[in-house]
């Protein structure tokens, strides 16, 4: 029993360290597709591809965690003989975060869809909704762990263990949405205002056969150039 209590709260731990772990960027207009869903198409030009890396507590941990995240998104037109241009966009995002002392890794392949409705004649203005929905992955590597009926009783952990150990990997569907207001007041100017719900689905991210749900995460961004 008290070997079922202590595996069951090392993965519970990891858990826990995953929710912490949230994708989150600071140079957050380098990735818009991990920001809003509803940005997806949201640009001058026909298509966009980007990507961003980030290597956290590199100055603390031997191991530090790392995440990386790649997205391409493409604007389309399809009303070009109207007189308010709505505009429709669709985009693909890879996102993936580790945790190197331990193997822990979360990847993600999302699809990203949005329509851009045109709030004024001359197309300055528009109100856009966007849905993303991706494929999760999470994965931990056991071998890098230890347990204390491992111990030889002299020179280390090198017993096999009879930890149950669950399936070291399982996946799950992941869903956001999101609202954006943008205006371009003047040449070379522009704002944007937005709200993402993160993980609306509230998904079950638990190793074993319990439940530890992904809580929903509210996220607002307002940004001037």
């Amino acid at each position: 029993m008290k070997k079922i209590l202590f595996t069951a709260f090392s993965i519970f731990t990891l858990a826990q360290v995953a929710l912490a772990q949230d994708r989150v960027f600071t140079q957050f207009y380098a990735s818009p597709l991990t920001l809003n869903p509803a940005l997806t198409g949201a640009f001058d030009g026909r298509y966009r591809v980007g990507g961003i890396y980030r290597n956290q507590w590199s100055g603390i941990l031997q191991q530090p965690y790392s995440t990386f995240s790649f997205g391409a998104d493409l604007r389309l037109e399809p009303f070009r003989s109207a007189m308010q241009k709505d505009k429709v966009g669709v985009g693909l995002l890879f996102f993936r975060d580790k945790v190197n002392a331990l193997d822990f890794s979360t990847t993600q392949i999302a699809l990203s869809g949005a329509y851009h409705k045109a709030l004024s004649l001359d197309n300055s203005q528009y109100l856009s909704g966007g849905l993303q929905i991706g494929l999760t992955q999470r994965n931990v590597n056991y071998e890098t762990l230890t347990f204390q009926d491992q111990w030889n009783g002299t020179t280390g952990f090198t017993s096999p263990t009879f930890e149950p150990l669950p399936a070291n990997n399982f996946g799950f569907n992941d869903i956001t949405i999101g609202v954006n207001y943008a205006i371009n007041p003047a040449p070379k100017s522009a704002f944007f205002a937005g709200i993402t719900i993160h993980h609306i689905n509230s998904p079950n991210v638990a190793f074993f056969g319990v439940k530890i749900l992904l809580n929903r995460v509210w996220l607002r961004a307002t940004l001037c150039s």
